[in-house]
């Protein structure tokens, strides 16, 4: 894999990635390559369960999901809890 830094210019930040894939698209415009290409083997990880992995991800989304949602209920409960202290013409 040919890699190299990448300065986004957007949010100024320097990062690795991939050359084939930031050289020649619609990144280009955001992405400045600040290095030297070079030619990197990644040894791969050989106890890596990826569906298990996306499991606790999607869990995680699920239980931050359910924060906000019991925050708002709170809120609803809270608004609900007033009177309504309209002033009626009505006598």
């Amino acid at each position: 894999m040919k890699v190299a830094i990448y300065k986004d210019v957007s949010i100024d930040y320097e990062t690795v990635k991939d050359c084939h894939y930031y050289e020649d698209n619609e990144f280009k415009s955001e992405y400045i390559r600040i290095s030297e290409i070079v030619d990197v083997d990644f040894p791969m990880l050989e106890d890596v369960d990826i569906n298990s992995k996306k499991v606790e991800l999607i869990d995680d989304k699920i239980n931050k999901a359910l924060a906000v949602l019991e925050t708002l209920e709170q809120q609803k409960a809270e608004l609900l809890s007033i009177p309504d202290m309209r002033v009626s013409d009505e006598k």
